[in-house]
């Protein structure tokens, strides 16, 4: 296993766990038996989570339980295991996106907002929406810093700057990246595309192409971005068949998409 995983992703199904490890992960004096996690108590409902080589626990984003069994993706080396989880929030009761909000709270892809919120209808910034990402792809340490000079919170310096270093995000110029300025939709699907090349793992298109009545809007350099969302079924439109390209993203909306693509990812390759 070890050897195959060198050059290329290995699967290994074993006792009710799918894992998929990405190609590279293994490394030489690693046991790769460490990344099965022990299904035998695993319920509907609960999350993998692993231990990784500094001793960080972190919940595996990529990742489907259900009774006695689990598949999930490794993206970093550790000790796996299922765990229970749970997440409530007192703002969300009957949303039509409450399933998927604590679907990606339990996978630790979004966290609330304090005293017990989510605050849903909260437009996410492009800090937010590059810090998400960057959990989804295990927290891990970037191997520079960028040229950006307005990353003045802790929070989201490693992720922007993880982000940038992959080709993922780009700044509006070489020492600006505005943290703090509100993601579009057209932007997050931007964001979202170059995250997939960056996993190289791409979702099926399972949609036709779709013409917005409001196509022009969107800008040239996002539209490849936008109809790839679209054909995988990521993303629609907001009504009276429109797309809303420079429309704000809410944490809901961005909550909505990535558990649909969660879901996707570990169904097509697990």
């Amino acid at each position: 296993v070890r050897e195959a995983n060198r050059d290329n992703d290995v699967k290994i199904v074993s006792d009710g766990a799918t894992v998929l490890i990405k190609e590279g992960v293994i490394g030489e004096d690693f046991d790769p038996n460490r990344l099965i996690a022990d299904v035998s108590n695993a319920e509907e409902g609960m999350v993998v989570e692993y231990t990784d080589l500094d001793g960080n626990v972190f919940t595996d984003a990529f990742c489907i339980v259900t009774d006695g069994e689990a598949s999930y993706i490794v993206l970093v080396e550790g000790d796996y295991r299922v765990v229970p989880a749970e997440a409530h929030f007192n703002d969300i009761e009957g949303l039509w996106g409450e399933d998927d909000i604590i679907f990606t709270a339990l996978r630790d892809v979004f966290n609330g907002t304090g005293n017990g919120n989510f605050s849903p209808y909260k437009n996410m910034t492009r800090a937010m929406f590059v810090t998400v990402l960057w959990r989804m792809a295990g927290s891990p340490e970037p191997e520079g810093t960028a040229t950006f000079e307005d990353l003045t919170a802790d929070w989201y310096k490693k992720a922007v700057n993880w982000a940038y270093e992959n080709e993922i995000v780009t700044g509006y110029s070489s020492t600006v990246f505005d943290p703090n300025r509100e993601i579009t939709r057209e932007q997050m699907c931007v964001l979202l595309t170059r995250y997939m090349d960056w996993l190289d793992w791409p979702l099926t298109l399972t949609k036709e192409a779709k013409v917005f009545a409001d196509a022009d809007d969107i800008g040239k350099w996002a539209k490849d971005s936008v109809d790839a969302c679209t054909q995988m079924g990521l993303i629609n439109g907001v009504g009276d068949d429109r797309f809303a390209p420079k429309s704000s993203a809410n944490r809901m909306q961005c909550s909505a998409i990535l558990a649909r693509y969660i879901r996707m990812l570990v169904e097509q390759y697990c």
